[in-house]
């Protein structure tokens, strides 16, 4: 095994000194998030004019479209 270097350890160090630190998070704050959505990830900026988004891992296939609303 590879060992850290000190300025990696240090950087962990404080991360795990920083989720320690914060507070417990209420019913409100926490979320959840389907296990397809995990595995595929949603797009984290936009993806612009698009029929449909896809994303695939492994045999996982998430398709999102636009919905439209009709008059």
């Amino acid at each position: 095994m590879a060992s850290l270097s000190e300025a990696t350890a240090l950087r962990l160090a404080r991360a795990a000194a920083a989720m320690c630190a914060a507070p417990v998070p209420s019913d409100h704050d926490k979320a959840f998030m389907a296990r397809a959505l995990v595995l595929a990830t949603l797009p984290h900026r936009d993806p612009g004019n698009l029929p449909q988004w896809q994303r695939k891992n492994g045999r996982l296939t998430l398709t999102i479209r636009p919905f439209v609303a009709s008059r």
